[in-house]
């Protein structure tokens, strides 16, 4: 949740890093959009709004603390 702060072990931080960055919006796209219910996949249905979402998520990685 937002303003939430987290304590991870710092390679598990950088193995999310990793894993978000390694996502496609193409793979988005055929993996989870048409799970959402259909009012809402066309809201997910672009590339910014991907991007935006990846975004997001590194900012809570890189907001989270690390543990060593």
């Amino acid at each position: 949740p937002a303003g939430m702060r987290t304590s991870l072990p710092a390679e598990l931080l950088a193995q999310a890093r990793e894993r978000c960055l390694a996502i496609a919006f193409d793979e988005f796209k055929g993996q989870v959009l048409s799970f959402l219910p259909p009012e809402q996949q066309g809201s997910y249905d672009t590339p910014a709004v991907w991007e935006d979402m990846t975004l997001r998520v590194l900012d809570a990685l890189e907001n989270s603390d690390a543990t060593h």
